[in-house]
């Protein structure tokens, strides 16, 4: 044990090293006591309620969407670990700061949970002393790094940590060092991360996936191993439902955050697993007809019972707000621009480059690499088809397709350090010197030869002149402290992104967030900018009984409203129509930010 410490030792110690860095960049949101990204705000918002309301079960928001208030598809694992996180900070802090403190480093806590997780999941393919190599690449994934950032309380990295402990427990039941045990912990893991989020599906499914081709190819022990797998995931989905919602919204049929739609899927699935069980066929002929029938019966049965749900779990959002939100979300956007060939290219070897060395390699592996390893590699083949184009589809994607090429990358290095010792042949002691730096620097080069490249693409493309940003921490707490708007709490028709912050900084509400169950308040928001109309705008405000218009002039959502003439245009070039005010901004922040006030009577 005293010899393998420091192999698990050195990439967490580095992981520091690089999290310290990341808070260090110039754009940190640190200084300005703000974080990465919208969700974060919206994020503690929703603890703050939890720990001062103690209503576990309401998820409305209510200063969102103003005045109708807005429902969050967001479960409480995530909430539950933040709160008793700043739970011992409370005290000496307060709830307010305890939150923010402990959500600015409980994804970097989760990062090093994740990276320990890493190395145990890759044991059966990756050998012990090759952790190291593994820990080091998996800390030049730009994907990875961004999730885990410091002040970024996201789900996202809890996900991750799930995605991983459940990445070593299928390749342990695939190599045969797994057990029963090992199975019902897999789906135990499986159902947590349906329950944190249901876009962990597709990894159950893959995992589900290569559990069925397994028994098709080998029967083995493979049926049990999925039955078991589903009926751990089913009793977790039960357990969330009870925990989740109150008894009278335990059949709610949702499809974006869990629901008795999961639990019937999952049923399904499990049902499935134990007639093959039952049937117990013994040639692959039979398997297959087995499988043909069972995959075909399962899925009537949930096309019949919930329809919608092989639509995916925006199946029930309005298809303008994701033809339109969806364009500025970065988590959702795609790697390829055809009109961008150069930033495509950049993009996707940041992102994904190192599966262009990976892919070729694991191919070799597979044909290789005796029948164990090669039913484990044949996993990371599959989770790369498909989360590789999925990636390349929408960048939220590259995470999972990181976490799964990090495995056959670090095997590319072990294989070139292995040539480099020639065998383990002995050397000259003047020598070993030499072959330690020739290591250090195939490690090096190889960690950070995709990250390079995409700077030297970087020079190669032509950039739009830089544009001033949006301070929203600044304008946030200007809308929180500023005497006249202060008090009482103004409703604010602001940019769907910059609801969150202001939600979180001050008592103003808002009308658009960028969540997908907040229709009304998205669609009203961008009609109202876009409207060329005056009168529809005003409408929008009667409506809503808006008080105050705000607006960045260099914000992204500016591409949304770019028809001449639009309220939006209008209000940058300080020309508003005859119902709203224009009020005076620090000078700081009247350089990007334009502040109206409804006039009375207009709304």
């Amino acid at each position: 044990m005293k010899r393998i410490a420091p192999i698990y030792l050195f990439p967490l110690a580095l992981l520091i090293v690089v999290q310290v860095l990341f808070m260090m960049r110039d754009d940190s949101p640190l200084p300005n006591q703000a974080l990465w990204g919208t969700d974060g705000y919206m994020r503690l918002l929703r603890v703050e309620a939890l720990a001062e309301t103690g209503e576990w079960f309401n998820s409305t928001v209510q200063r969102a969407n103003t005045p109708n208030g807005d429902t969050l598809h967001w479960t409480r694992p995530f909430d539950v670990l933040l709160l008793a996180g700043a739970a011992p900070l409370i005290p000496a802090l307060g709830l307010k700061e305890a939150l923010y403190w402990w959500g600015v480093f409980i994804s970097p806590v989760l990062h090093w949970l994740t990276l320990l997780a890493l190395m145990w999941a890759a044991r059966p393919l990756i050998p012990r002393e090759g952790l190291v190599y593994l820990g080091v690449v998996s800390l030049a994934q730009p994907a990875l790094l961004s999730y885990y950032a410091a002040a970024r309380p996201d789900h996202h990295s809890l996900i991750g940590l799930l995605f991983v402990l459940l990445l070593g427990l299928i390749l342990r039941l695939l190599t045969g060092e797994g057990n029963r045990r090992t199975a019902l912990i897999a789906g135990t893991v499986a159902g947590l991360g349906l329950w944190v989020s249901v876009e962990f599906l597709l990894p159950v499914a893959i995992t589900l996936t290569a559990l069925g081709l397994a028994w098709l190819v080998h029967r083995g022990d493979y049926a049990r191993a999925g039955r078991d797998l589903a009926l751990g995931a089913v009793l977790v989905i039960a357990f969330a439902l009870i925990v989740e919602r109150p008894a009278s919204e335990e059949l709610t049929i949702e499809y974006d955050r869990i629901s008795i739609v999961h639990l019937f899927v999952l049923s399904m699935i499990l049902a499935f697993w134990q007639a093959a069980m039952v049937l117990n066929p013994d040639t692959r002929k039979f398997r297959l007809g087995v499988a043909v029938l069972g995959i075909v019966a399962v899925a009537i049965a949930i096309a019949n019972a919930f329809p919608l749900f092989f639509a995916g779990p925006y199946a029930m959002v309005d298809a303008r707000v994701v033809s339109v939100w969806f364009k500025d979300t970065a988590e959702v956007r795609s790697l390829i621009n055809p009109a961008n060939p150069l930033k495509s290219l950049r993009e996707s070897l940041f992102m994904i480059g190192p599966i262009l060395v990976a892919g070729p390699w694991l191919w070799h592996l597979i044909r290789r690499e005796p029948p164990a390893r090669h039913r484990g590699w044949m996993f990371i083949a599959l989770g790369l088809a498909v989360f590789v184009p999925l990636a390349l589809y929408q960048a939220r994607w590259a995470t999972y397709a990181e976490f799964l090429i990090v495995p056959a990358y670090t095997a590319v290095i072990l294989a070139l350090l292995t040539r480099l010792d020639g065998q383990g042949i002995p050397v000259a002691p003047g020598a070993k010197l030499a072959r330690a730096a020739a290591r250090a620097m195939i490690v090096g080069g190889m960690t950070t030869a995709f990250l390079l490249l995409t700077v030297i693409v970087y020079k190669l493309e032509d950039r739009a002149p830089a544009t001033p940003g949006c301070s929203m921490a600044a304008m946030s707490k200007y809308l929180a402290i500023e005497s006249s708007l202060a008090t009482p709490g103004k409703r604010i028709m602001t940019l769907v992104f910059f609801g969150p912050e202001i939600l979180y900084r001050s008592e103003h509400d808002v009308v658009g967030t960028p969540y997908q169950r907040n229709t009304a308040g998205i669609l009203d928001t961008i009609d109202f900018f876009a409207a060329v109309d005056p009168a529809i705008s005003l409408a929008i405000a009667r409506k809503r009984g808006i008080d105050l218009v705000m607006l960045c002039t260099s914000a992204k959502e500016r591409n949304w409203y770019k028809a001449p003439g639009s309220t939006f245009k209008q209000l940058a070039a300080d020309q508003p129509p005859d119902w709203l005010s224009p009020l005076v901004l620090p000078d700081d922040l009247a350089k990007t930010f334009r502040l109206y006030a409804v006039k009375p009577g207009a709304n």
